[in-house]
């Protein structure tokens, strides 16, 4: 189904299409197995009853995606067990299958259960369109759901550590850093871990640590010196967080202190030193336009810092997808510094695991991986959002441009307005983010790729008990993808994995 965006009278329509397209469904299903016609329409009655209990969307959208994984799960273990969920539950006798689609179920697995070593690939092909035919399509949630996932948002972040005060400073000395960040293995919040871990984990989780450094070391290598001069600066695609009103987006009124500290606007901020000239001369015009948008409601600046706005688009019915609109001052230059990790991944040996703008990658190695069993993907929760200051600081210590540039693009603050108002609690709220960067920030998605890279490289090679070394590395070429938070790794390496960072 085509993403849209409704609401009000398109979400009636809408729920009118979808049960027309399962009406068509059925009409194959007829088609392919017309020995089974009376089977099927009892089915299609059974899903258009229960659409009028629980609702279309729910169902359509929420309950059969819900099947369809239990499938995908049953067939990876080669056993079908009763899930409990609606339009789940068995029939009388026997048989393990589901009564609903029963027909189909039995054309892929036995009547204990057990999957058919000749199934009916047509059937399976049935199944998964009936239990997945509407998962993708997007639906503009509710405010409760919104304000759920706002308040998880601000949870998640509340749990991570405050960033040091590299991370805060306007223009912190270079020597900040190797003082700061002494890498993974001798940081007391990742040590402090290791020592709550059972005996038996604490020796390979402090070898983990010990590699994840040296990982870290070959990547930055890797990436190679950064300089912005070398980078084309440029807008992003996305919402800026605020509007100058100057009626050009390539004037900028809030370049701060920390931007100014890696990216001069002289030389950054203009596309010459004579249009710097002319936009300092304009000055008082700036200044005038930010006072005025201060008396508005509308700042440019929060404590003297630009900041971001929380807003969310479709993702699920259940749930949206929340993405910061970022000050066009900071997605001007993280376009910058994206850029340089593109580039420098795609020439060197990091592309044999990471490919920023082709996702086949990955889709090759899980289709390798259900097929043979040998390796696993990794489904982490909110992970952009759970990457702290704390990792960046050691995956990039070796790299002090690069983490100077990071800081000074970051975004430190975030308005958030709540979908739902709360007694006695503002309805607009302002955050200092403990989080490295949100969606939103053109540096998120690589820099979180590069993270989990080496998260995943460094658990490889110390359950296999291999030294960390670019040969050994490149060994694993076809047993590791990254691509932002999609990540497949070897199964045996799967649990050290989800310790690290």
């Amino acid at each position: 189904m085509p993403k849209s965006r409704v609401s009000g009278e398109d979400r009636e329509a809408l729920a009118r299409q979808l049960s027309n397209v399962y009406v068509a469904i059925f009409q194959d299903l007829t088609y392919a197995y017309p020995d089974d016609a009376g089977w099927f329409e009892k089915d299609q009655a059974r899903l258009l009853r229960l659409v009028e209990q629980r609702g279309p969307f729910q169902v359509y959208l929420v309950d059969l995606p819900a099947l369809g994984k239990h499938l995908d799960q049953a067939l990876a273990s080669r056993a079908y067990g009763c899930s409990g969920l609606p339009l789940g539950g068995k029939g009388p006798g026997h048989v393990q299958m589901p009564q609903f689609l029963r027909q189909l179920y039995l054309r892929v697995f036995d009547e204990s259960g057990s999957l058919k070593e000749n199934y009916n690939v047509e059937a399976l092909y049935l199944l998964r369109q009936i239990l997945y035919g509407a998962k993708r399509t997007s639906v503009q949630c509710s405010d409760e759901n919104v304000e759920k996932e706002i308040n998880e948002f601000i949870q998640v972040d509340a749990s991570l550590p405050s960033p040091e005060k590299f991370w805060t400073e306007a223009d912190p000395p270079s020597t900040v850093i190797p003082q700061t960040y002494g890498g993974f293995a001798k940081s007391e919040r990742y040590t402090a871990k290791v020592s709550q871990l059972p005996v038996e984990k604490r020796a390979e989780t402090t070898r983990f640590l010990v590699n994840l450094d040296v990982v870290s070391r070959l990547i930055c290598a890797a990436l190679g010196r950064y300089d912005p001069l070398q980078w084309r600066m440029r807008h992003g695609p996305g919402a800026i967080s605020v509007k100058s009103y100057l009626g050009n987006k390539y004037s900028f009124v809030a370049w701060g202190d920390r931007l100014e500290s890696v990216y001069p606007v002289a030389d950054y901020g203009h596309h010459d030193y004579a249009a710097w000239v002319d936009d300092v001369q304009i000055q008082s015009l700036k200044d005038l336009l930010a006072e005025g948008q201060q008396k508005s409601g509308t700042p440019l600046t929060l404590f003297g810092e630009s900041y971001s706005r929380l807003i969310d688009v479709p993702k699920s019915f259940t749930k949206p997808r929340l993405i910061a609109a970022e000050p066009g001052e900071h997605q001007w230059c993280q376009q910058n510094m994206k850029a340089y990790m593109y580039s420098r991944v795609e020439r060197g040996w990091i592309s044999n695991f990471v490919r920023f703008t082709d996702q086949s990658l990955n889709q090759r190695l899980c289709l390798e991986g259900s097929r043979m069993g040998r390796l696993a993907t990794i489904d982490l929760s909110a992970a952009s959002d759970r990457v702290s200051c704390h990792a960046v600081g050691n995956l990039f210590r070796s790299r002090q441009e690069v983490l100077q540039a990071l800081r000074a693009s970051r975004t430190r603050y975030i308005q958030v307005k709540h979908a739902v108002p709360r007694k006695g609690n503002p309805v607009l709220e302002t955050l200092e983010l403990r989080k490295f960067s949100t969606m939103g920030s053109a540096c998120t998605f690589p820099v979180e790729t590069l993270m989990f890279l080496a998260s995943t490289l460094a658990a490889v090679l110390t359950v296999r008990g291999r030294p960390v070394n670019k040969r050994n590395i490149l060994e694993l070429v076809g047993e590791v993808a990254v691509f932002g938070d999609d990540i497949v790794v070897p199964s045996d390496s799967r649990e050290l994995f989800r310790t690290g960072p």
